[in-house]
């Protein structure tokens, strides 16, 4: 079979739709993922990515690029990631019929940051027509893909005769080191994008305090990942001052899974606003693969799906004291800590993507 990926958020080489969908379709399929947003342009057996960098005059123009990419591949599959592929991929199938299209669901649509740079008017006006063309679109597909239970209910509920599959977040641990236990070095790590909304002034707060109340401890911080703007930059490093950073841009994939065993905790202190609370954060998939504890803002999502995990350590996010007391709590001792490690690796081990590849193959070539 033939089968592609379209997205005009996602990168052509994002973790979920290349490493994991795309590489394993492509063992026995050709496959091309094509992206209007980023990444790269290259081939490998049975495998082509694809960015198309240029600027959209219009949102047909957009829309157009993706009803051109299926007449140039022509697939027998086409998996969309948002709206507006959806449309250029139905106009495609007018063409052949034969043509099955799939909604992979992994955000909210729209989202907060799809209309974050409207004024308040503007935004009311933005909303309404997302929400009108996603209602549009998600009438055109034939089937579903949900990265998650949140995400899934508005699509459940208004179109109820349509196939669909749960696909969650789980990651190939082929890509992560075999687990190994980390030094007895304390390094905390912040992955991903720095801005406030993520919580990386939090993180930076969190810090100076730590530091404070423990003098004698010695501990680094490791950052993976790319400061949303120069003021949010100026405010962590001026909160951290004296503090041992290590900061690495955004790594290639394998690179990056690879760095993760450099840490002994991971934190997230994202925002806890009405989106936020209901999103499974894709990170606690990623950070169990290298098996290591993680302090999370206290997300509904997270407790609703995994409530007695042990080496996940929900917080208020601004309670640096009650933060820092969890952090102590997991370095004090040695045979604890490697512990809570263990279940960590073994939470992974019971939630990999081997578990869930041949459900997913299935379902998009059947």
């Amino acid at each position: 079979m033939k089968i592609i990926f379209l997205t005009s958020a996602h990168f052509s080489n994002d973790d979920r739709i290349y490493f994991l969908q795309a590489k394993s379709l492509s063992i026995l399929h050709r496959v091309k993922v094509f992206s209007t947003f980023g990444g790269e342009c290259r081939s490998e057996e049975n495998l082509i990515i694809e960015y198309q960098a240029k600027s959209f005059k219009s949102r047909n123009e957009k829309i157009e690029a993706f009803r051109n990419q299926c007449i140039e591949f022509n697939p027998d599959v086409i998996i969309c990631s948002e709206p507006l592929p959806i449309i250029g991929a139905y106009r495609y199938k007018n063409q052949k019929s034969q043509c099955k299209i799939i909604y992979d669901v992994t955000e909210f649509y729209p989202s907060k940051k799809n209309v974050v740079q409207f004024s308040f008017i503007k935004k009311i006006f933005a909303l309404a027509g997302m929400i009108l063309l996603n209602r549009k679109a998600s009438g055109l597909v034939d089937a579903f893909i949900f990265g998650e239970h949140y995400k899934s209910l508005y699509y459940r509920s208004n179109f109820k005769n349509k196939p669909f599959i749960y696909l969650p977040y789980f990651q190939d641990l082929s890509y992560y080191p075999d687990f190994t236990l980390p030094k007895n070095i304390h390094t905390f790590s912040y992955t991903g994008k720095f801005s406030e909304e993520k919580g990386i002034i939090r993180f930076a707060s969190f810090l100076k305090v730590f530091k404070e109340k423990n003098p004698n401890t010695y501990f680094n911080v490791k950052l993976v990942g790319w400061f949303e703007s120069n003021i949010v930059s100026e405010q962590f490093y001026k909160l951290t001052e004296g503090i041992e950073i290590h900061h690495q841009e955004n790594l290639p994939f394998e690179r990056y899974c690879h760095s993760l065993s450099e840490t002994t905790i991971f934190f997230d202190l994202r925002d806890i606003d009405a989106e936020n609370n209901l999103c499974l954060p894709i990170k606690i998939f990623t950070y169990a693969s290298v098996g290591r504890p993680m302090i999370y803002s206290s997300i509904h999502a997270i407790q609703h799906q995994y409530p007695n995990e042990e080496f996940i350590k929900f917080c208020k996010n601004d309670d640096y004291e009650t933060i820092c007391g969890s952090v102590l709590d997991l370095i004090s001792s040695r045979d604890k800590y490697i512990a809570l490690c263990e279940q960590s690796r073994k939470f992974s081990e019971n939630h990999q993507w081997e578990t869930i590849k041949d459900e997913f193959i299935r379902f998009v070539t059947k």
